[in-house]
């Protein structure tokens, strides 16, 4: 039970501005407008029990998601999300049928994000369709669905791409905030206070770096339908991500963005506690398009 319990966490885990002067920093969409966002991530994870490393592995992800706006509005801008293309290999034999089966099932889906002029996400829909449809079959995926492929990651992946922009004229070295809570699978939740800077121009525009204070919060209930339960942890994050705008055509450019998660989980599986230490490492690079990249 305590393996198949630690397997589960596996997966689980699986126009340039004048500076001195304010400037805006704004989406400029319109309708009919498409872009597509590549990220390509690398994790590697270490679950150790006693000290000693019982499941260890690293896994690549690729995916190609693309926004097309619907409706532009002065509050709002409505854009259809669909994951394009997902990819995922992983060096752990265990693992690499499960995730190939998460990302089969993540391929196609479609949903409404409708942002705020700052981009941060005001309704997104489509999830239960989505859900409903996904969850046909008797593989463990299938019936996983909300924990393996929850509403909360693909509503943040909108976010994390469109709402790092001001809500006001800024200028070289201002900063701005935003807190979030980020879905950390079912083993709870990371909440965080964002603070945004504006560095200065960069290569390919201006450079707008953040830095994260992160709060660990386990979750509530028991994770993969009953197999664990988090009785306690003591998980450290530490997340650092700098974005490139370009303020001429409105658009992001790319991003970089690095994690580091340690520390203890004491879980329950089966009736029997044990503790175990997490340790991930996890990097991620995402770029924007006006065409489809070619591969």
């Amino acid at each position: 039970m305590l393996r198949q319990a630690l397997l589960g966490i596996a997966v689980l885990l699986a126009a340039t501005p004048v500076y001195g002067q304010e400037v805006k920093l704004q989406w400029k969409f319109k309708e009919g407008d498409k872009i597509w966002v590549e990220e390509m991530s690398t994790l590697k994870t270490t679950v150790s029990l006693q000290n000693n490393p019982v499941l260890k592995s690293e896994d690549k992800t690729t995916s190609l998601t693309s926004y097309t706006i619907k409706k532009v509005a002065a509050d709002s801008i409505v854009m259809e999300m669909k994951k394009e293309e997902v990819a995922a290999r992983t060096d752990n034999p265990l693992l690499s049928g499960m995730m190939e089966k998460i990302m089969d099932k993540a391929k196609g889906a479609t949903f409404t994000v409708t942002i705020n002029p700052a981009g941060k996400v005001t309704k997104f829909e489509g999830y239960e369709a989505f859900a409903k449809d996904r969850a046909k079959g008797d593989d463990e995926v299938a019936k996983n669905i909300p924990e393996f492929l929850p509403e909360e990651g693909f509503r943040m992946e909108a976010e994390e791409a469109f709402s790092i922009l001001p809500d006001k004229a800024v200028k070289k070295g201002d900063t701005w905030t935003r807190s979030a809570v980020y879905p950390f699978s079912s083993l709870g939740k990371l909440k965080s206070e964002n603070t945004y800077s504006l560095n200065g121009q960069g290569k390919d525009g201006d450079e707008i770096e953040v830095k994260f204070k992160m709060e660990y919060m386990p979750p509530k209930d028991a994770g993969l339908g009953g197999l664990f339960k988090i009785v306690r942890g003591d998980l450290k994050p530490v997340q650092k991500a700098t974005y490139v705008f370009d303020p001429e055509k409105g658009r992001l450019v790319s991003s970089t963005t690095t994690m580091q998660v340690r520390g203890p989980l004491t879980i329950n599986s089966g009736g029997a506690e044990s503790t175990i230490d997490i340790a991930l490492d996890s990097s991620s690079t995402l770029r924007v398009y006006d065409k489809k990249p070619a591969r």
